[in-house]
């Protein structure tokens, strides 16, 4: 499960204010390239439309990893969110996961999504989850500052002798992490600076013993130049239907610039120098493609905000927003939220302090509402497990007696197993005793 939603983004570089697509929810048993994305700092990064500067985008994020049994939320510190909001917004990602997923894969561990505030401990935690220890990061933290000691070396000679003095340490992991650098500074900021270190990955390359061996291994593992607009136009090229085509485009949204075309109308006049007319057309007519796809992606997203601020508009106008919220459960997405959340900011920076709380109320009401509407029996279970005593158990269990079925035993017992597989005795108990009084009840 992939979530993607559009948020309200404000360049740090110029003010511009433009429109980026996030992805709010990743599920690597359903796409597990997302992670590799993930882990190198390629997703969730916008580009100004004005000036080209690429930024990270803060927004929450939630991991599965179903296989690992991992449920990991990333609620960045700059956005600024209080406790209550936190923990909302971690409840709103985690319902909308265990929605998506079929009945035998709701398990326990998603009910408590282990929080993370900044990107690099998150992503320790997935790596750690690999087999990645704390000695394999610093190990490549060396790396790290080697790399960056010889990008300081301008002179020939001295890189020579840098080269040959480190020669040893020059192996596959060096020259991987040189390439995923040259890689990510191509998505993230411009091609030239990321063509340039690949140009400087190739020198050393050929400076040390090894080198050229591991620099054609890796390119050949990652597909190196699936991130240049010289292979998304072959790719194109070669899509095999619409879809894959629409999808090609809104992968590499961010490569498809004036550069991009630049290239591509070099392609056309070249063949119309040769005469080729038949290439000529071809290549026309893919960029009509090209730019109505851009085009139709680029309209979804601001038809997407333009309905999130349609919505929003008509709840603060309206007398009974509740009745607005219930009837408009599906359309509360990360456009949305984003949307809510930006509104806020720009009221609490303006001083507008009585719109700011007239805002935050309005999410807390969503909140709540989006809430309520999880699967009754997580919905019950979460408020047995909130009760605190047997006798509140048993009296949330005889208010809803007609929720105690066969379906809802089985669901506490996977439940309880869960929880002791993973060594979490005091709540498995808890679940226990639920399970042992409604028992009694049926």
């Amino acid at each position: 499960m992939t979530t993607q939603a559009v948020i309200p983004v404000i360049c740090p570089k110029c003010q511009t204010r433009y429109n980026a697509p996030i992805i709010s929810i990743i599920d690597v048993d359903q796409d597990p390239n997302l992670k590799s994305a993930f882990l190198q700092g390629r997703l969730n990064v916008g580009q100004c439309p004005q000036c080209g500067f690429t930024s990270p985008l803060e927004a929450p994020l939630l991991y599965h990893d179903g296989q690992k049994e991992l449920a990991l939320v990333l609620v960045p510190t700059n956005l600024h969110l209080t406790h209550i909001d936190e923990q909302k917004i971690i409840g709103d990602l985690s319902n909308r996961l265990m929605n998506a997923l079929p009945p035998e894969k709701r398990k326990a561990y998603l009910l408590s999504p282990q929080t993370f505030w900044t990107m690099e401990s998150l992503a320790k935690t997935i790596l750690a989850a690999d087999g990645v220890t704390e000695e394999m990061l610093q190990e490549q933290e060396t790396k790290l500052k080697l790399i960056d000691q010889f990008l300081q070396t301008k002179d020939e000679a001295a890189l020579k002798e840098l080269v040959a003095a480190h020669d040893a340490e020059l192996d596959y992991k060096f020259f991987e992490i040189l390439t995923a650098m040259a890689m990510q500074i191509m998505q993230e900021e411009n091609q030239l600076k990321g063509q340039n270190l690949l140009a400087f990955r190739q020198i050393v390359a050929t400076l040390s013993s090894k080198g050229q061996e591991f620099v054609a291994q890796i390119d050949k593992e990652t597909g190196l130049q699936s991130l240049s607009p010289e292979k998304l136009l072959q790719d194109l090229q070669q899509a095999a239907n619409d879809n894959e085509f629409i999808s090609l485009v809104a992968a590499g949204r961010q490569l498809i610039d004036y550069t991009f075309f630049q290239t591509l109308t070099g392609q056309i006049d070249a063949a119309e120098v040769a005469n080729d007319t038949e290439t000529a057309e071809t290549l026309k007519s893919l960029r009509s493609r090209i730019l109505d796809a851009s085009a139709r992606i680029d309209a979804a997203a601001r038809q997407a905000m333009d309905k999130a601020s349609a919505l929003l508009t008509k709840l603060l106008e309206a007398a009974d927003p509740q009745k607005i919220i219930l009837d408009n459960l599906d359309q509360f997405d990360d456009t949305f939220v984003a949307l809510l959340g930006a509104q806020v900011q720009k009221a609490t920076q303006d001083g507008k302090t009585e719109i700011a709380e007239r805002l935050t109320n309005l999410y807390h009401l969503i909140m709540q509402t989006l809430q309520e509407q999880m699967p009754p029996e997580m919905l019950l279970l979460n408020q047995l497990l909130e009760s605190g005593s047997p006798e509140a158990i048993s009296n949330i269990l005889q208010q809803n007696k007609s929720m105690l079925t066969p379906d809802f035993i089985h669901f506490l017992s996977r439940i309880q197993a869960d929880l002791e597989n993973q060594g979490q005795v005091e709540l498995a108990s808890l679940v226990s005793e639920i399970k042992r009084q409604a028992e009694t009840m049926v």
